[in-house]
């Protein structure tokens, strides 16, 4: 499938994408696509699926030879207007592997730390880590928190520690992510918190919901919600700063708004500053069964210089008349160049934009990036950038996860012939049932697959392999 924008003369260097819907190979079967007419060749494998997805060079309407479990076939090309897009995104799907591991009861965030991927299991009360060198990825084990603690964040300070947020308990462990311990709790309370070791007692009022957590110049910056049992904020967030020598605290720094770090990836260090977003409410109707923000919480962006540990600035986020439903940011993620970063949404499937060199907003609710729509429910959990300056965004309630181009600020740019589905939804739009791929975490170390998600609603991790778009 060719670029339909692209001048179709005989470039020799053209992108084209070939690919197999599910059933075309053998599950998890290794797949030779060569061009003809320049003899390159790419040996890919199929999904659990038997679907298939490469790109390769060539000049327009060369044709290829496929082969697989002893099959062959020879095909030409096509724009990609003339194929459907509901084959185009079928096609996608062969870059997709899902169900490759059930995680624990309500996984709330997934990291990527060195070759292991960390996922945090609330109710579950424990840390899943899994060796991502091996295609599936292997658990490699497991660290188990007290019971209540509800782990929701996590940052790693060497190689061997990590601390993690626990929302219910208001707590923070110390893990030894090498024998996969947990060492140190810290509490506001004395008690029981086997099977941690230590307990470091701080005063009260030092956590309010812990959720999201950075490191930086050997201080843990914990963003506390501060919010009741209904999840309703009781007042602003605030961020408690912590001395990794000692784990003594030295500091509280209060946030502009609400909700502050609603997910564990609402808090972010870009360069010498931390940019912590301050989702503010939102309001369920029990009646309706229907969102809608709440214009008495609004949302914004605090940015905290790391050398005073003191509030810089602040962005604010206006709500907008025209889009009503489009609130509540979430994760934010700053861009390749360092110049911009994104933000998305909790009830539209739309991102936020800002200028880091003015802390500006530049695409707020009036004019946001559309990823799905401003109409209906929607979240826009995570997005990811990967080592070729891609952006992925994985929206919950539509069980996709979409490429993004920041030069252009588009979506499914070409080479990505739509987006990937990665759930129920994602196969079927018109589904009552879904899975909700939440958070996305990538790995630069070379490994295929490169991108890895976790399902909120299946309790699943998946992967998607970016490194089949790029010839």
């Amino acid at each position: 499938i060719l670029n339909s924008e692209l001048n179709q003369n005989a470039n020799p260097n053209t992108t084209i994408v070939v690919g197999g819907l599910d059933g075309a190979a053998n599950s998890n079967a290794l797949v030779s696509i060569t061009n003809i007419e320049t003899s390159e060749e790419r040996i890919v494998r199929s999904n659990s699926r038997g679907g298939f997805i490469a790109a390769l060079t060539g000049s327009p309407f060369d044709e290829f030879q496929i082969i697989s479990g002893g099959n062959s076939i020879t095909i030409g090309s096509q724009v990609d207007i003339d194929v459907p897009l509901d084959t185009r995104i079928k096609l996608m799907n062969g870059a997709v592997n899902r169900n490759l591991a059930q995680l624990g009861s309500v996984p709330t965030t997934i990291e990527i730390f060195n070759d292991r991927a960390y996922v945090l299991n609330g109710f579950s009360d424990n840390i899943q880590v899994f060796d991502i060198t091996q295609n599936p990825p292997v658990q490699a084990g497991t660290v188990t928190l007290p019971l209540g603690s509800d782990p929701v964040g996590i940052a790693f300070l060497n190689n061997t520690h990590a601390y993690v947020t626990n929302l219910i308990s208001q707590t923070v462990s110390i893990v030894n992510i090498q024998d996969m311990s947990c060492e140190a709790i810290i509490s506001q309370e004395d008690g029981n918190f086997a099977p941690c070791d230590e307990v470091i007692l701080v005063e009260e009022g030092s956590f309010a919901n812990p959720a999201g957590i950075v490191i930086t110049n050997d201080k843990v910056y914990v963003a506390n919600q501060n919010i009741n049992e209904l999840f309703v904020p009781v007042d602003n967030g605030f961020i408690t700063v912590i001395d990794s020598d000692t784990n003594e605290i030295e500091k509280f720094i209060k946030a502009t708004g609400e909700g502050t770090s609603g997910t564990g990836k609402g808090i972010k260090v870009i360069g010498d500053y931390i940019y912590v977003v301050n989702s503010g409410n939102v309001l369920f109707d029990f009646e309706t069964f229907l969102f809608s923000c709440d214009t008495e919480s609004p949302s914004s962006i605090d940015v905290i210089d790391t050398k005073k540990d003191k509030i810089d600035d602040s962005i604010e986020f206006a709500l907008s008349e025209i889009n009503p439903f489009v609130c509540s940011p979430e994760s934010i993620t700053a861009s390749p160049d360092g110049d911009f970063a994104y933000i998305g949404s909790q009830l539209a499937g739309v991102l936020f934009k800002i200028d880091l060199d003015t802390n500006s907003l530049i695409r707020g609710a009036d004019n946001p990036i559309i990823v799905t729509g401003v109409d209906d429910l929607d979240s826009t959990s995570d997005i990811e950038f990967n080592s070729e300056g891609y952006g992925f965004i994985s929206m919950f309630n539509s069980d996709r996860v979409f490429a993004f181009d920041p030069k252009i600020d588009d979506v499914s740019p070409f080479p990505f012939l739509g987006e990937f589905p990665v759930g129920l939804r994602g196969d079927d739009p018109g589904s009552d049932f879904f899975d909700g791929p939440q958070l996305l975490a990538i790995t630069d170390n070379g490994q295929n697959p490169d991108l890895f998600f976790i399902t909120g609603i299946s309790e699943q991790l998946g992967s998607v392999d970016t490194s089949l778009f790029i010839p």
